[in-house]
């Protein structure tokens, strides 16, 4: 994730059924935030992902798929002065 040209890790997990999408999303691989109720609409994804350990802040996604690459942007919303945007970039990785 990039926000204020602060790049950071991201590492995620997606399900996919028809055009529901689900999973987590964090810096690593054992530090992730699950969310449900995303969507799934041709090559763009869309998802919410709660924060804070009440909920109290969350992370609006907008992606589109481009291959193995997605890309977009990320708009987080929380107790001031937690909130900004900033562009994501994924590639899938085979394990």
């Amino acid at each position: 994730m990039d926000g204020q040209n602060d790049a950071k890790p991201a590492y995620s997990i997606f399900t996919q059924n028809e055009n529901k999408l689900s999973g987590s999303i964090g810096p690593n691989e054992s530090e992730q935030d699950s969310f449900e109720g995303g969507k799934v609409d041709g090559d763009k994804l869309t998802f919410d992902v709660p924060q804070g350990p009440n909920g109290e802040g969350s992370i609006h996604v907008e992606m589109q798929v481009n291959g193995d690459q997605m890309t977009g942007r990320a708009t987080w919303s929380g107790p001031p002065p937690s909130s900004g945007s900033g562009k994501v970039s994924l590639k899938r990785v085979v394990e």
